[in-house]
Parts: C-alpha cells; structure tokens; sequence
C-alpha cells in the first residue's frame, strides 16, 4: 500500500492548528508543553529565513495562509518590534485567518513597569538576569541591547503597550471575550474571534489583578499623590489600578 501524500496526511489530519507567528522567533520546538504535538499541528510562520520556518513571509500580509484556517494564533513579544501603524495590520491578518472560536494569544513586555523606572530616574536598574544577560527597563522598552549591539534588527522594539492599550488593540481589530493578564514583567491578552450572533460572543475586556512584581515599588520611590489617595478606595492592589476593577463592557456597535 501507497503511503498518503503529505496532502493527503493534512487533508485527514484530525488535531487543532496552532500558526506560530515570529520575526526571528518561530523556534521549533518552542510550544511542545503548551501545545503538545499530538493534539496540536504547528505551522511556523517567520519573516526570517534562517529560522527555517513552514512559511516566509511578512507578518502583516500572512500570505499562504488561507481565510479561518486555523484555530489558535501565538504571537509571543512580537508586536513591540514593529511600529504602531504596523501592529493593526498584523492583528487584522490573525483575526482573518482565524476560524470562527478560534483565538488570538499575544504577549509584550509591560512598558508600564519601564516607564515607572525611568519616571524614577533608574533605567538601567536590573529587574531581572537570563542567560543574554540583565534585563533593564531600557531594554523593556527598546529593546534588547546587547543583540541590538550585535546588528540583530529583531532585538529592537518599535512601540511599547499597557494592558489597557493592548486590549483596546484587539478590540478595535474585532475580538471579543478579550482577557489581559499582567505578569512579572509581561502582558498577555488573549481574544476570541465569535460570530456576532454566537451565544457565547461577550463584548468585554476582563484584566487580572497585578503581580506581586508590579505592586513592588522600585528601589527609594515614594507613594504617589494617586496611590495615597486611593489606596482605602480600591480593590486588591491597594493602588489607583483599573486591573482592580470589575471587566470593563463596551456598547455594541451592531455590526455583523
């Protein structure tokens, strides 16, 4: 008997796609935990040959990826490195070739945190160490120096986000039932892609409580006017934070 054709082996192939969105990121291997390859098949789409991905291409056109074709797009400390006018692009190309339920799930690093330090005249404080080296609010911000120093463009971040902003993002795209989730250093959000009329389509952005690193104020900084203020006001953190507040519902705009 005939072995399938590779056609053949993807036309009856019965797990959930997961399209692994990178610049210089699209690691093989790198889902294996989250998405287990037995349950899940991974296309890895990078704009950068050398991580010798499933597709070439640029992020903001997704070409060879056809309309709801897949279940879950991931793209990890992505957006940062591409200029705001960019971002919408590549987020309206997820939101297009994902299929009716399917979800978008991106992460950046908090520049909230980054601008406190610098507020505070510390940038180059050392948050954290990795195996690149320390991690300062600078390069939160803009980007990793050392591999920026070395001529990798990737390392370099073109926009920054709060969790406000980056659920507004996704909303203006069209997810709904949009989670933001702040956590050490990064930010997460997760979107769905429902049809208007899905039972189950809530027009909501819902943000977790900070971490414990975000309510650890940096090295000698002093409460805020704000914090002071509204500490016996608020929820959990203690801090004039709107991650404290119940989810917040935007109106319908009735569209379909």
């Amino acid at each position: 008997m005939s072995q399938p054709t590779t056609e053949e082996s993807v036309l009856h192939d019965a797990r959930k796609v997961i399209l692994n969105l990178g610049w210089m990121s699209a690691a093989k291997g790198r889902l294996t935990q989250m998405f287990p390859p037995q349950e899940w098949r991974e296309i890895r789409y990078d704009c950068d040959a050398r991580m010798q991905p499933d597709l070439i291409g640029r992020l903001d056109r997704l070409d060879g990826v056809a309309d709801h074709s897949i279940d879950v797009v991931y793209a990890p400390q992505l957006i940062q490195r591409f200029p705001l006018s960019v971002v919408p692009l590549i987020l309206r190309e997820a939101f297009r070739v994902l299929k009716d339920e399917g979800r978008l799930v991106v992460s950046v690093p908090n520049a909230q945190i980054a601008a406190t330090y610098f507020a505070n005249n510390q940038p180059l404080h050392s948050l954290y160490e990795t195996k690149l080296g320390s991690i300062t609010p600078l390069d939160l911000l803009y980007g990793l120096r050392s591999g920026i120093a070395q001529g990798e463009a990737h390392y370099q971040h073109r926009s920054g986000y709060t969790h406000e902003h980056l659920g507004v993002l996704l909303r203006d795209i069209g997810f709904t039932n949009i989670s933001v989730q702040r956590k050490g250093f990064e930010i997460t959000a997760v979107g769905f892609k429902f049809p208007y009329d899905h039972p189950e389509r809530v027009e909501r952005i819902s943000m977790g409580p900070p971490s414990e690193v975000e309510n650890a104020k940096p090295p000698s900084l002093p409460p805020t006017q704000a914090e002071i203020n509204s500490a016996p006001l608020r929820g959990k953190s203690g801090l004039g934070d709107d991650l404290d507040l119940p989810p917040g519902l935007w109106k319908p705009l009735g569209l379909r």
